[in-house]
Parts: C-alpha cells; structure tokens; sequence
C-alpha cells in the first residue's frame, strides 16, 4: 500500500480512506485526517529546495526568471535555452534532514552492534583508520552515498537519476527506513558529472566545515563510501562508459563493441 506522488486532491484523498482501511494500525494520528493535514505534514521539505537549469554546451548553471522559475532565453554564456530539452535538478538541503535524523534516531539503543559480534561499515578497515587518525569521534556521522538512475514511464526517453544517501551511525533497520535524498536529476538524456555532483559536493563540503547543530551539538558529516552500478560509475568517474571504446579503468585498449 503506497501514495503516489502527483495526484490530484481528490485521488490523494481517496488513497488516505483506502489506507485508513487495509492498514488502520499505520493511519492512526491526525496526519491522514485529510488530504490538507497530510500534505502539510511535508511542508518543511519545500524550504530550501532549489531547481537548477544548465546549459548544455557549456555546463554552466543557467539565470532563471525569479517569477516563473524557468531560464531565461538569453543566457550570459550566449547559448540560449530551448524548453525542448528541459533537463534539470532539483537540490534538497542535507541538513535539515540530518538534524532530524539526529535527534530521533541517534541514541544508545539505534547504534550498530558492536564490531566483534558481526560485520558492518563501522567495523570495515576504511572506518577504523578514519577513528584512528582522529577524524571519527563520538559527535560525527558517516554516510553512504548511492547513484542510479530509473526510467520514469515505460514508453518514454526521460529518467530520473536520484543521489541518496544513508548514515552508518544507526542499526541497519533505522538507516534503511531513513534514506535521505541529496538531490534529483530528471531529463531525457544522461546527466553530466559536473551537473550532478557539483551541488551535492558543495553540501557536503559544507557539512563537513560548519557541521551540523542538534540541541546545542555540534555533529561533523563525512562521507565514507560511494556504491553505484557499472553504468553510473563513468558518471561518477567522467570516463567512458564500460561497453564504449577504452571503457575498462584498467588498460588502454580500445575493447571491441
């Protein structure tokens, strides 16, 4: 049982009765009295979100109208932008979603098992090291980072590309249940790398020099490892991807198709 996004008032609605039904246990509370207190409930994820245009020549981030939202036509790089190919992202701001992360989900009873019980990221090589040179302590978190990419209708060339992320401070339970979302990509053709990273390295750039403030705390963010599929690394990369030419990371040769 799930809520589509994008639905009208009055099918949203519907759906909210539908779960009040079949799973009356998860619609207990005010927030699926109505299609306005459940809609409302989310009101604070629009704060701070950013829709980013760029052009597709040069890569710059495009001027917007701040009425509309759109790009202008006339751009400073002199390339103008053509509605055809509306490529773009949507950045969400990391740190709100961290602090509430925080503050409901990192206590003594949400940590991961000791590392001499079973295995996990905070017990990996890469983890230890980081604790050992001083750059993990009591008041920092680690993250997980995950690129891929899906295709949105099944007959259509446009896909969305989201960059999520998970902390590894947290049983595995807790951090797959909180996925937080750097940003999302949407376009008819492959992001650029410089389009797709650039904004979520800035946020982390950011996180990791002013930190994070809970309740008077302060909490450093650092990223710990990236996981993407073969077809996304070369995005991540800006290399050649695996079945084109010079494709392997290993050897300079050319590969056959």
């Amino acid at each position: 049982m799930y809520l589509k996004h994008g639905f009208s008032n009055a099918a949203l609605s519907d759906q909210l009765k539908l779960l009040k039904i079949f799973a009356p246990y998860i619609a207990d509370g005010n927030v699926f009295n109505s299609t306005y207190t459940f809609l409302k409930k989310y009101d604070s994820m629009k704060n701070g979100m950013k829709k980013l245009f760029f052009c597709e020549k040069c890569l710059v981030e495009l001027v917007c109208d701040p009425q509309t939202g759109n790009p202008v036509r006339e751009q400073a790089c002199g390339h103008p932008f053509s509605k055809r190919r509306a490529c773009y992202s949507l950045s969400i701001p990391l740190e709100p979603q961290i602090a509430y992360f925080i503050e409901n989900h990192i206590n003594d009873s949400s940590k991961p098992v000791p590392a001499d019980e079973i295995g996990d990221v905070t017990s990996g090589e890469a983890y230890q090291w980081y604790k050992s040179q001083g750059l993990i302590d009591d008041h920092t978190l680690t993250l997980q980072w995950n690129i891929d990419a899906a295709q949105c209708f099944e007959n259509s060339e446009f896909n969305f590309t989201p960059c999520m992320g998970i902390m590894n401070e947290a049983k595995y339970r807790v951090r797959r249940t909180n996925i937080i979302l750097f940003l999302l990509y949407f376009g008819n053709k492959k992001p650029h790398t410089r389009n797709l990273l650039g904004p979520c390295i800035e946020m982390l750039n950011q996180l990791e020099t002013r930190g994070v403030i809970v309740n008077g705390v302060k909490w450093t963010i650092r990223l710990l490892i990236i996981t993407v599929d073969t077809i996304e690394r070369c995005i991540l990369r800006n290399t050649t991807q695996f079945n084109g030419k010079f494709g392997c990371d290993f050897c300079l040769i050319e590969g056959i198709y």
